[in-house]
């Protein structure tokens, strides 16, 4: 067994461990409110939470992915070669209009070809999620601008998952720091690189919504 083996075994071993006692914590606080008896308080979460944290700070530091979004240039171009093709079709072969159309297709074609075997161009943003006790904070940057959030776990108030992004709603409107300084109520995550980490994440953040509510309700 190679030491790359050992370590994701290890790692795999953790997670199941982590996850089967935090979601019978979750279970006894719902048993707990069932029976009207006082509830497992968010301060008895946070150990399971700096585990978590612990884990994360020891395998990336940070959870990062890269947000690409390519323009369809090579597409765009090819529909054009196509259609200046159809209409030379129509024109006469010695009119100014064919010269044009001739001209947009050679040239459309061309740069076509290139963005469908060279890559379209675009834009990347580098994400990264590092988790900490009572909050994470949310960073995205870019070649020019750097944007910064800081989102308090009892400020989530719901958390789904989209084909390609975490969703985290809040109660109240998060600042972005640097930036440009404006304020949502809504957070959009690019899915991490691998599913295992997305599932553990959305797990991981849902139930602290649930100890949170669970608490709330209890007061």
């Amino acid at each position: 067994m190679t030491h790359q083996q050992k370590r994701e075994e290890l790692e795999e071993a953790f997670l199941e461990g982590f996850w089967s006692n935090y979601s019978q914590q979750i279970e006894q606080n719902k048993a707990l409110q069932a029976q009207n008896q006082p509830l497992i308080t968010q301060g008895d979460a946070l150990p399971y939470i700096q585990i978590f944290e612990r884990y994360w700070q020891g395998k990336d530091k940070v959870i990062s992915t890269t947000f690409t979004r390519k323009f369809p240039a090579s597409q765009i171009l090819l529909s054009l070669t196509i259609m200046a093709w159809l209409l030379m079709s129509y024109l006469p072969p010695e009119s100014p209009k064919a010269g044009i159309c001739s001209l947009v297709m050679i040239l459309s074609g061309m740069f076509g070809f290139i963005f469908l075997f060279g890559g379209n161009p675009g834009f990347f943003r580098l994400c990264e999620l590092e988790l900490m006790p009572d909050c994470f904070t949310y960073t995205v940057k870019s070649k020019k601008q750097t944007w910064q959030q800081q989102v308090r776990y009892q400020n989530i108030h719901q958390v789904e998952v989209s084909q390609q992004y975490l969703h985290v709603h809040t109660r109240t409107p998060q600042l972005w720091q640097h930036t440009p300084r404006t304020s949502q109520k809504q957070l959009h995550i690019p899915h991490p690189k691998d599913d295992k980490t997305l599932h553990f994440l959305r797990l991981f953040l849902e139930d602290i919504c649930l100890v949170k509510s669970l608490k709330n309700n209890a007061h």
